[in-house]
């Protein structure tokens, strides 16, 4: 039995650092991939300023405002990892004078690079078109006309920063989204699953709050007053309510210490976010702060002897995630379901007897690049069926609250903050 128990630990221990070499290798590759693209954004920036024909000492005096710029932009990515790292808070002058213009250089270097693949694509693709016609007989005349001018791709060279220039506008535009756009949205969810005591029964959905750099702690207190503007009954909370640094647990647990708990309370699940802060000590945080925390349970909201089931369960990224555990000696009612992440309501909606889903995790896909009349084009499609709103399958209902927060990138496009005020109407 030692032997094969000794086994066992020997294979998950090589698992493990397999595991983590595979990591590293994959971050090493992103980080070099990374300083190519800043590499090639300022070699094509370069590229444009000969365009202008300056003498070659302020060509030169240019190329090291460019390197020494490079540099700036760069630092604060991995001074933030050591702020993060120490569980220190970052400085205000840091974050609005390096930290803040590097994520917007970030976005423009990217969004350039993948613009540049693009048009490369498409670049070589047409000079592969005129090498094949002019292998036509008696199409080299049209094979020319189809050809660009010399001032034709000067003036092309001179647009280069147009690109970069529209970036940082998006930028901008989705910076002033975040800070400024946050709506209270209503909705009236109709239904004859409720019994008639709870008919006109409201409640808050509030999620992905993310306490950290990008929401400190004037952005809680406003967050806080505006929950407490809001007539309701019963107050819901889907998790991740502090980013990746710990350090601004204090600033969250001082804004919702003055939240006003309404009749029924307040019901919260863990998101995959506490995990980076201490899981366990977050549960508790968050149960000091009078929360209702519900970790693979549930809890009965009774009225004349009617009842309204809450149920929520452990992040799906600790393993722990138990909907049958939450549901388990639920008596008769109207049952929600607290889940922070989204991603399995299809599976869930098949298997458990409940009737709504609460969850966040999406952002609303913070960065949808296009969302018009149904056409909805976003990164976060990748990885996610449910991005906002409301969806329903096998007779089960799911709202996807788009958060209140961000993570990583200070910028929502398409995507305001969100809290979610919702009625229940008995048909």
């Amino acid at each position: 039995m030692n032997h094969i128990a000794d086994y066992i630990f020997n294979f998950i221990n090589s698992a493990e650092i397999i595991a983590v070499r595979l990591f590293v290798k994959i971050f090493v590759a992103a980080l070099i991939m990374l300083f190519l693209m800043y590499i090639n954004f300022f070699y094509r920036m370069l590229k444009w300023v000969k365009t202008f024909n300056f003498h070659k000492e302020k060509y030169k005096k240019i190329l090291y405002f460019c390197f020494g710029l490079m540099i700036y932009l760069i630092s604060p990515l991995f001074l933030r990892q050591i702020f993060k790292s120490s569980g220190q808070k970052m400085p205000v002058l840091f974050y609005y004078l390096m930290y803040l213009p590097s994520i917007y250089f970030i976005v423009m270097v990217l969004g350039y690079n993948f613009f540049f693949i693009f048009y490369s694509g498409i670049k070589y693709f047409y000079k592969s078109l005129i090498f094949l016609i002019e292998k036509i007989p008696k199409t080299t005349a049209f094979a020319n006309k189809l050809k660009f001018s010399q001032s034709r791709r000067d003036f092309f060279k001179k647009l280069t920063p147009a690109v970069p220039g529209v970036l940082f506008g998006y930028t901008l535009f989705g910076n002033l989204r975040y800070t400024y756009a946050r709506e209270i949205s209503r909705h009236v969810i109709k239904t004859n699953n409720i019994s008639r005591e709870f008919d006109g029964f409201t409640f808050v959905h509030l999620t992905d709050v993310h306490a950290g750099i990008h929401m400190k702690r004037k952005a809680l207190d406003e967050l806080v007053e505006n929950i407490n503007s809001i007539d309701k009954h019963i107050i819901f909370l889907t998790g991740d309510y502090v980013d990746f640094n710990h350090s601004y647990t204090k600033e969250f647990v001082q804004a919702f210490n003055k939240l006003k708990h309404p009749e029924h309370g307040v019901f919260a699940c863990m998101g995959n976010h506490e995990i980076y802060n201490g899981y366990e000590t977050m549960a508790k945080t968050l149960t000091n702060c009078g929360f209702h925390v519900l970790r693979n349970s549930h809890k009965l909201i009774k009225k004349s002897g009617k009842n309204l089931v809450i149920c929520g369960v452990e992040d799906l990224s600790t393993g722990k995630c138990n909907v049958a555990d939450a549901l388990s000696g639920t008596p008769h009612g109207y049952k929600i379901l607290l889940c922070h992440q989204p991603n399995l309501f299809n599976e869930f909606s098949k298997k458990y007897d409940f009737d709504l889903m609460l969850s966040g995790h999406t952002h609303g896909g913070q960065i949808n690049i296009i969302d018009i009349k149904g056409l909805r084009i976003a990164p976060s499609y990748l990885i996610t069926d449910y991005l906002k709103g409301f969806y329903k399958e096998n007779g089960k209902l799911l709202y996807v609250n788009r958060g209140y927060g961000v993570t990583g990138l200070p910028i929502r496009i398409n995507a305001d903050p969100e809290i979610a005020v919702m009625k229940f109407k008995k048909v």
